[in-house]
């Protein structure tokens, strides 16, 4: 009879743990609806966060020549008209999202123009770093995160540098020299760069 009670109550503990494991995986199943709803509210926000930040962004830059404008009415008369065009300048190319108050970035230079200027660098192709001296005149260099790509080959480097050495490392001797016409930068006086 004890045999048949304990035979009876593993049948029976078997049967019970049968049964609440639907149970347990219906609430395991619930949970992970639950995290996957959440991690899409987490990417949607993040989204939302970062088309926050670039809107911010802009509205920091047009505020930057805004004031640049204002502080226009303080100043001596004889420079009034040119820090104008300067602000004008600044106004126009922050707006165009194609200026960097410090740095622009080019992907080549082909028949002594730079091309693809953005101020941002992108990845694979910027090829030089421009440091403005005001709007219309920068000194440029072969831009860090190209380094490697100039290097395999630098043919990439033909037109806007003076080239000497051979090796597998670079760097620049001499900043070369570029102006803004307006609407596009071109080369004044190439850099000097030397492969060691």
């Amino acid at each position: 009879m004890l045999n048949f009670m304990n035979r009876t109550g593993e049948k029976r503990d078997s049967q019970a743990a049968e049964a609440m494991r639907p149970a347990n995986h219906g609430e395991m199943s619930g949970i992970l609806n639950k995290m996957q709803e959440a991690l899409v509210s987490l990417c949607d926000w993040q989204q939302s966060i970062n088309e926050n930040i670039k809107i911010i962004a802009k509205e920091i830059a047009e505020i930057k020549c805004l004031l640049q404008k204002d502080a226009q009415r303080y100043l001596p008369q004889e420079d009034a008209s040119l820090d104008e065009n300067l602000a004008e300048g600044m106004e126009k190319a922050a707006l165009q999202g194609q200026m960097s108050m410090r740095a622009l970035y080019a992907g080549a230079c082909s028949n002594g123009i730079f091309i693809s200027v953005t101020a941002e660098p992108v990845q694979g192709k910027t090829i030089y770093q421009l440091f403005l001296e005001g709007t219309d005149k920068a000194r440029f260099e072969v831009y860090q995160g190209a380094m490697q790509k100039v290097v395999q080959d630098s043919n990439f480097l033909m037109e806007a540098c003076k080239m000497e050495g051979r090796g597998f490392r670079l760097r620049t001797k001499k900043k070369g020299f570029a102006q803004n016409d307006g609407t596009i930068w071109r080369l004044v006086d190439p850099a000097q760069v030397e492969f060691y």
